[in-house]
């Protein structure tokens, strides 16, 4: 009883400790631990999920990251989570782009090409009393052969709003053969500017990787789904309820003995 009571708090501490250092939002799929940097003028997003005030985002922010080779290429994606729409949230995307590289003179800062292939930077506009929305960047390496996938042609560039809704990034790295993320981020952005005039579904539920335009809501209808800070926050409250149920003196026994 007392093992598997053990055994539980560290797996608990283990679950913490990755919350703690996930750059992607809680649910994301996939997790990313190592940070991008982003930064939308003299604002460098830090911690991740920081509150950014949407005139702020709009232009595209220049980002950097450390874990990458002078002669690698890269792909881009920034991704609303958030998006309300039939009374449940879907994603949208506001940003990708392909054949990422480092700019000229810099080990850490990336050259970001404005031109297709790709979807165009759009701005953060969640609507006017919305929760905040959350929006993802994620940097994977892109393969030596990669193209945009068929089945996503009409995101290359988009039409129009309705071709970047709904998009499906676990989808897109099964079709493109994508390999496991470099670096990710995200930021939260808010819209003030005047009174809700009508009622918005639930925060989202929590693998947002793979919401589609079909998928159904779920969580809080007071407060969005909390930031990795608040997230390792309530874990760690979690932690020390059961460290003090157990008891000092028996789980310092069974300490020893493992």
């Amino acid at each position: 009883m007392l093992t598997n009571t053990v055994q539980s708090l560290l797996t608990l501490t283990l679950s913490l400790a990755a919350i703690a250092i996930a750059q992607s939002p809680a649910g994301f799929v996939p997790v990313v631990e190592n940070s991008l940097n982003i930064s939308y003028g003299a604002n460098n997003v830090d911690p991740a999920g920081e509150l950014i005030p949407r005139p702020e985002t709009a232009t595209p922010p220049a980002i950097s990251t450390s874990n990458w080779g002078s002669t690698d290429r890269g792909i881009l994606f920034m991704i609303d989570l958030d998006v309300p729409r039939n009374n449940t949230r879907v994603t949208i995307l506001h940003w990708l782009v392909p054949n990422v590289t480092l700019a000229p003179g810099s080990n850490s800062q990336l050259q970001i090409p404005q031109a297709p292939p790709g979807a165009p930077y759009q701005m953060p506009s969640p609507p006017v009393g919305d929760i905040p929305h959350r929006y993802t960047f994620v940097l994977f390496p892109q393969p030596e052969t990669f193209q945009i996938p068929q089945e996503f042609s009409k995101i290359s560039p988009p039409s129009n709003v309705t071709d970047r809704l709904g998009f499906n990034l676990t989808t897109f790295i099964q079709a493109a053969n994508l390999s496991a993320p470099l670096a990710a981020n995200y930021i939260t952005v808010q819209n003030t500017t005047g009174t809700a005039t009508t009622t918005f579904p639930p925060p989202s539920p929590s693998d947002t990787g793979a919401t589609s335009a079909t998928g159904t809501g779920g969580g809080s209808t007071t407060s969005p789904p909390p930031s990795t800070a608040e997230a390792a926050v309530v874990a760690e409250g979690a932690l020390w309820k059961a460290v003090f149920a157990v008891g000092s003196c028996a789980l310092g026994t069974a300490l020893l003995m493992m």
